[in-house]
């Protein structure tokens, strides 16, 4: 069953030298969903950041968001409760909610495996969910 309407809240703590990584997940979103709208929650406040932002996102009518409620910016994946909130609130429509950070490359592949995997584990109450692994650097 594909998703019809699709919320990303992404969190991006702003580095210029990673909104590739944020182009690169922006894309990856477009294809998850039969409409996709995108949220970035950030600790950018310079119109200049915001436009940067902006640019690089492979998305129509991105929402970007700058939160002065959280006290420090290293609670930025906080940000995407109150969005994911009022918009539940609101009513859009909104079918599936994904929240995301700016190094987590979320596909369609994950997708349909995360929604297959759902049907599976509906009859024990249990819910799949995606874990990031990380690295080591060599």
């Amino acid at each position: 069953m594909p998703i019809k309407k699709l919320a990303v809240a992404i969190t991006y703590f702003y580095k210029e030298d990673r909104l590739q990584y944020l182009r690169q997940i922006s894309e990856a979103h477009q294809g998850l969903a039969d409409e996709v709208k995108t949220f970035v929650a950030t600790n950018a406040h310079s119109p200049h950041q915001l436009q940067a932002i902006r640019d690089c996102l492979a998305c129509d009518d991105p929402s970007i968001v700058t939160p002065s409620y959280l006290g420090h910016p290293f609670l930025l994946p906080w940000a995407h409760r109150a969005i994911f909130r009022d918009l539940v609130d609101e009513d859009l429509g909104f079918t599936h909610y994904l929240y995301t950070e700016d190094d987590m490359l979320i596909t369609k592949n994950n997708v349909d495996y995360w929604l297959e995997t759902m049907e599976v584990l509906r009859p024990t109450g249990f819910l799949p969910g995606f874990v990031q692994i990380g690295r080591a650097h060599v």
